[in-house]
């Protein structure tokens, strides 16, 4: 269970998500529990002294990120939930948002929104760079790498975020089944300079 001073130190972690993440995510546990479970996620963080409105969330805005780190270990917590449940969340939060619905929109294919991977990351944190060094789509080392650099925040968001990224390899390429690993190769809670992912494909 979550101590008192480890909330507050977490509230304390730089930068801000935007609050159509936070949207995001919680139409996730609104779809997968319903409003009762967004009802007892946010008697959670009431009594963990930084209470959230779901509903009233404005995706334009920003919002602290321990905010998503409390609501992310908070759903453990009331829940139950597993690092593979943060990952499912992580995962369908690309066919959930509003943001990425434009991205893909109007950025169609592997090879754009790669190079537009950075501008994504932005849209949606404040701090941290996403970089993407490298992108093979041909031959028989098919892969694509993406890097976080400056992103220390703690380890519940690589489990999210390595999600999110597989499911937006998977709708560029138009057919998860082309996937045939995905992992987190780096990290900087293991001591590495970033995080990174990289996504494999036949």
């Amino acid at each position: 269970m979550i101590q008192e001073n480890e909330i507050e130190e977490i509230m304390k972690l730089p930068g801000e998500f935007r609050g159509s993440a936070f949207a995001t995510d919680m139409s996730y546990v609104l779809k997968r529990l319903g409003k009762e479970g967004l009802e007892k996620l946010e008697a959670k963080l009431s009594s963990w002294k930084h209470p959230v409105a779901y509903e009233r969330i404005k995706k334009a805005i920003w919002y602290p990120i321990g905010l998503q780190v409390l609501s992310f270990l908070a759903a453990e917590e009331v829940f139950g939930w597993t690092e593979k449940d943060i990952h499912d969340m992580g995962y369908l939060g690309p066919e959930n948002s509003f943001t990425m619905k434009i991205v893909l929109k109007h950025f169609v294919g592997l090879k754009k929104t790669y190079q537009q991977s950075p501008f994504i990351w932005s849209s949606h944190y404040s701090v941290g760079r996403l970089v993407n060094p490298d992108l093979k789509d041909a031959g028989e080392e098919k892969h694509a790498v993406f890097q976080i650099f400056d992103f220390k925040i703690h380890p519940i968001l690589c489990t999210y975020l390595a999600g999110y990224i597989l499911k937006l390899c998977e709708l560029t390429l138009h057919d998860k089944k082309r996937i045939t690993s995905f992992e987190e190769t780096r990290c900087t809670f293991r001591g590495d300079e970033c995080h990174e992912f990289i996504a494999r494909w036949k």
